[in-house]
């Protein structure tokens, strides 16, 4: 890794509690991050894997503006549900439960809305959990 410095930069940005280790929704948020700031071959060896992440992330932060209705930079479970109805159709009633699983009704029902590394990490699981061959190499 040759961009220690900007690493570093946003590291702090990324692991706000200070742990000094990223839980995988940290992760995700660097990567999303790094790309203002570098590109993913400090990542990926593969130029297409680097470019399909590079590709994810700005479809997933359109699809956040687009559903996050109250410009509240979070999604409330309705917003969560409207944007897996209609953007993942084929996949939704499969993905329901995993969506449970990863935000509760306990917290929906006490207002817990979802942050983007959160929806980051839950759309992480829904493809694992539904598109197992999903998984890329490299």
């Amino acid at each position: 890794f040759y961009e220690m410095e900007t690493l570093q930069s946003v590291w702090k940005r990324i692991d706000v509690n200070s742990k000094g280790y990223l839980d995988f929704a940290e992760f995700l948020c660097l990567l999303f991050m790094w790309s203002s700031v570098g590109d993913y071959t400090n990542f990926f060896d593969r130029p297409e894997n680097c470019k399909m992440v590079g590709d994810a992330f700005q479809a997933m932060e359109y699809y956040w503006q687009l559903y996050d209705t109250d410009n509240s930079r979070r999604f409330s479970y309705d917003e969560l549900v409207r944007f897996l109805a209609e953007q993942l159709q084929v996949m939704y009633p499969m993905c329901l439960e995993t969506i449970d699983k990863l935000f509760p009704t306990k917290q929906r029902e006490a207002g817990v809305e979802l942050s983007f590394p959160r929806f980051m990490h839950m759309m992480y699981m829904v493809c694992c959990d539904c598109l197992p061959s999903s998984r890329i190499p490299g």
